[in-house]
């Protein structure tokens, strides 16, 4: 039973058409339909790391992921993040990341009135492939996807396509003057909802779209279910978007990466 908020409801979308398997120590996540996708092919574990499950950890992962070309752990705790000093010293990349919830939302300080929001259509999503490329051209050069990001993105995209004709919710957009300018997705399983890939296309930014289309679609999500989940960056300006809407930090989420 997962403990964690964050990975809890990242799981839901590995359930719709990935394979988790649990096995005493972890659990394994994978996604053969994106094979390059990081957190959609990793393992989860219990309890967090040790100072010397460095060696253990890689094993398993390289034993139930043999052909991945990166290593993706986790752990089910929501505030401990373990001694992680030999994974960093490994070449390893630590990311904190905060598990935001909602059970109602406000209107944030920053509006545009100016854009047209809707469900994303048919014709929408080679846009939607064209802004999430724009906003990783627009990232520094360190933190950039490299070769093979456009594929990723059109497999992702194509995910999230069919789990919303399954019906488990929509991915969204904020259009300008006939272009997509921000966009969002936001499934339901059971009583709770979560955010996934808040994006605002580099041209567009501090105009208001991001708060003003959670705040839209996360209205629309609370007339479903009692709790909506968004996981954020601290460190990022999108937090704060997300506070000014009424969601609040709740736990946190630990990752470990290597690629």
């Amino acid at each position: 039973m997962i403990q964690s908020f964050g990975y809890k409801t990242d799981l839901f979308f590995r359930s719709f058409e990935g394979e988790i398997l649990e096995h005493e120590n972890y659990t394994v996540i994978r996604t053969p339909k994106n094979p390059t996708y990081r957190w959609g092919n990793f393992l989860l574990f219990k309890q967090p790391p040790t100072k010397s499950d460095l060696a253990v950890w890689q094993a398993a992962f390289k034993l139930e992921h043999p052909n991945a070309t990166h290593i993706a752990l986790g752990w089910d705790d929501p505030e401990q993040s373990g001694d992680v000093t030999a994974f960093i010293e490994a070449g390893f990349d630590f990311d904190q990341s905060i598990v935001m919830t909602a059970q109602a939302v406000q209107t944030p300080a920053k509006i545009s009135t100016d854009c047209q929001i809707r469900i994303l259509e048919n014709a929408d999503w080679l846009e939607w492939i064209n802004l999430e490329c724009a906003v990783n051209a627009a990232l520094p050069e360190a933190d950039r996807e490299g070769a093979g990001y456009q594929d990723f993105v059109e497999r992702k995209g194509a995910e999230m396509q069919r789990i919303s004709t399954a019906g488990h919710g929509h991915f969204w957009g904020a259009f300008l003057e006939g272009r997509l300018a921000a966009s969002l997705g936001l499934y339901f399983w059971q009583d709770v909802g979560r955010f996934q890939w808040v994006a605002t296309h580099p041209e567009f930014r501090r105009l208001g779209l991001c708060g003003t289309l959670v705040h839209h679609v996360a209205k629309l999500g609370l007339e479903k279910v009692k709790t909506l989940v968004m996981v954020a960056d601290p460190e990022y300006i999108a937090a704060g978007i997300y506070e000014s809407v009424g969601f609040k930090k709740t736990e946190k989420q630990f990752q470990l990466e290597k690629h």
